[in-house]
This record gives structure tokens, C-alpha cells and sequence, in this order.
């Protein structure tokens, strides 16, 4: 798979997924290239970096959009029924960190955004950990949402977001877990503060995320992969 930044896209995530696609020379699809499906990150940039990851290691030439909002987490949703008219996009995976929230209570938000705020009307088709797959309509178009919380059952940590998956694989490339212990100690159990002052070895977390086995990498980046499997031609 290849992601096509879409525009106008967010100033920091062109700019971290033109660092990143430089330094791991992973290719872009071309601007004129036809999508439709996208990715649209509800968070940070961080979210970007790892699907420019991900998506190439699924074999294939399929071309999915990429975008971020000015709006960030449920105020991403506001932008889903201009994405849906102008777009014509028929998948969305929308991404976005659980933070220190319960996944109830962000699913409840989450929904009564789309159907109270924004006319989303939707059928929730299937539910897993920490991934949701709905049926929608807005107006006269269809479309399908496949909503990824990021984060995995780590209870030292206050928050929980895409940072976690790679703080793990992190560890799982360290001979021993002092600097990860000292790094998520320093960062009083915030994972994205504690990516930050492990920032000598992000380039080398990603490396290692390119050459990972499939089995290792569903273990650590389950929802992920899954969601960008949902997106595959069927």
C-alpha cells in the first residue's frame, strides 16, 4: 500500500511523513493517483509515521489517502461529512489516541458526536478491542468507518496512545528495560512524553518495524494492522 498525502494536509504531518518516507525510503503514491479509502489521523503526527509503516508492509500497489484536521481527536469527526461529499472516499480508518479516557465512555462520545453534532447516522457492525467497524450515512452517501483507538493494557501508564506500540517494540528491541523504566519513570507514566526522551532511538524502532515478522507485528500493532487489512480490496 502506498498513502497519498492529501491536500491542503496538515503542515506537520506533510512534513514528518516527507522526513520519514525520506530516511526509510518507503514511496508515496503520485498526487494524481485515485483513492478511495483514507486514513485520517485524529491525534498527533505520530499516528501518520506509523501508517506510513505499516501500510508499506502490507504488500501491494494500493493507494490510500492520508490526512489530519486542525481539529484533533472527536473534533476530527466535524470534517468527516466534507470528507465523505468531496472526497467520495468509501473507508475511513479514523485513528485516535484513548488518552486517559475509559473505552465506554469514548465510544458513548464518540457516537453521540457522529449522530447529535454532526448527522452522522450509523450501525455499529462489529465491535473488537479497542476497534469499531460502522455502517454510515450522511445525506445520500455511504460509507464505512473503521475506528482505531490507539493504546494497549499497560498500567503503568496514565495514558494510553500510539506511543504505547512503539514504547513496546521499544522493549522488545532492548536487551534490558532500564532506559525504557527511567524513560516512562521521568515521564510520570505519560507514554508520548516518554517516546519524546527516547528520541535518539526512533529512527532505529522504526528500521526494526520495516524488517518484523507479521506475527510479531499484529502483536504489537494489533488494531492497526487490522483496520489497514479492513481497507484491502475485498
Amino acid at each position: 500500500m502506498k498513502l497519498r498525502v492529501l491536500s491542503p494536509p496538515s503542515w506537520q504531518l506533510a512534513r514528518a511523513i516527507t522526513k520519514w518516507k525520506t530516511k526509510l525510503k518507503i514511496p508515496l503514491a503520485r498526487p494524481d493517483e485515485k483513492y478511495d479509502k483514507l486514513i485520517l489521523v485524529g491525534n498527533g503526527v505520530q499516528d501518520a509515521i506509523a501508517y506510513l509503516i505499516l501500510t508499506h508492509k502490507l504488500d501491494g500497489t494500493q493507494v490510500l489517502g492520508i490526512t489530519k484536521t486542525e481539529k484533533t481527536r472527536l473534533g476530527t469527526i466535524s470534517h468527516i461529512p466534507t470528507i465523505i461529499r468531496q472526497l467520495k472516499v468509501e473507508k475511513i480508518v479514523f485513528s485516535i489516541d484513548q488518552e486517559d479516557q475509559e473505552l465506554d465512555d469514548l465510544k458513548t462520545q464518540l457516537e453521540n458526536t457522529m449522530k447529535r453534532n454532526y448527522g452522522i447516522n450509523f450501525n455499529l457492525e462489529e465491535e473488537q478491542n479497542r476497534l469499531y467497524i460502522y455502517n454510515c450515512s450522511h445525506l445520500n452517501r455511504q460509507f464505512e468507518l473503521i475506528v482505531t483507538i490507539n493504546g494497549l493494557d499497560i498500567p503503568s501508564y496514565t495514558k494510553h496512545t500510539i506511543e504505547d506500540h512503539l514504547l513496546l517494540l521499544f522493549k522488545e528491541l532492548s536487551n534490558n528495560d532500564e532506559e525504557l523504566t527511567r524513560a516512562v519513570s521521568n515521564a510520570r507514566g505519560n507514554p508520548k512524553e516518554a517516546w519524546r526522551l527516547l528520541e535518539k532511538h526512533h529512527e532505529n524502532v522504526y528500521l526494526n518495524l520495516l524488517d518484523i515478522e507479521d506475527e510479531k507485528l499484529q502483536k504489537i500493532f494489533p488494531q492497526q494492522i487490522t483496520s489497514i487489512k479492513m481497507l484491502k480490496p475485498s
